[in-house]
């Protein structure tokens, strides 16, 4: 694959990750609305034609790791575990003022990162 098939992919996903955000947005503002009717209706749920709307308090119990790595750090120490995991991430692109350039790195600049030179980027 190209480094400009690349480059699109990569605007693709952000173009879609904006659309996620906004999409996101309204469907919490729905629900808040559908919310704020249960709570002037004051009842924890209700059927809205073939649907069943809940919003309920839920208890759940969790194990508090702080309060007991002090209280027991030998046990906690026992059981604690490190976990790897891998993260994707697609960094935002350079400033607008930089964006018809490309970094070039020499090899010692590679080593030491003192040393940056712009070279302007040509249009393909």
């Amino acid at each position: 694959m190209s480094i400009k098939d690349i480059s699109k992919l990569v605007e693709n996903l952000k173009a879609l990750e904006i659309m996620k955000e906004e999409l996101t947005g309204e469907i919490d503002s729905i629900k808040d609305e559908l919310k704020q009717e249960l709570k002037r209706r004051e009842t924890e749920e209700m059927l809205a034609g073939i649907y069943k709307i809940r919003y309920k308090t839920v208890t759940s119990s969790r194990f508090d790791t702080t309060a007991f790595k002090k209280a027991q750090p030998e046990i906690y120490a026992t059981y604690y575990r490190k976990v790897e995991s891998k993260r994707f991430t697609v960094a935002y692109p350079l400033p607008l003022s930089l964006s018809s350039c490309i970094l070039v790195l020499g090899r010692a600049e590679r080593r030491t990162f003192r040393k940056v030179r712009y070279v302007p980027h040509s249009a393909p």
